[in-house]
């Protein structure tokens, strides 16, 4: 489980990396649901893990990238919130690494 929940971290990193370029909007759209994706994916397994931090950060990413009922942000502030989720899944990463 851990191999899988490590791999959908970085990918949802590199996706939320390519964010910061100029994107067509389709593209902003699937980050949504990938991120949104992964965010409930990490709550569910931060539970099971028992790290109440990280099931609180992984919800709240999950509540801004939620793409059913979306925010409607700045390009500028998307950006923010884009690095924000980036070092919640990195930072996931680096504790499941050293554990």
């Amino acid at each position: 489980m851990t191999k899988a929940f490590l791999t959908i971290c970085l990918l949802s990193i590199g996706v939320l990396f390519f964010a910061f370029f100029k994107q067509p909007y389709w593209y902003y759209q699937c980050v949504h649901w990938i991120i949104c994706g992964t965010a409930i994916f990490g709550v569910w397994y931060e539970y099971k893990s028992k790290k109440v931090a990280f099931v609180w950060m992984f919800f709240a990413v999950a509540i801004a990238f939620n793409p059913l009922a979306p925010f409607y942000f700045h390009r500028n502030l998307w950006q923010i919130v884009d690095l924000i989720a980036a070092v919640i899944f990195a930072s996931a990463l680096y504790r499941k690494s050293t554990q």
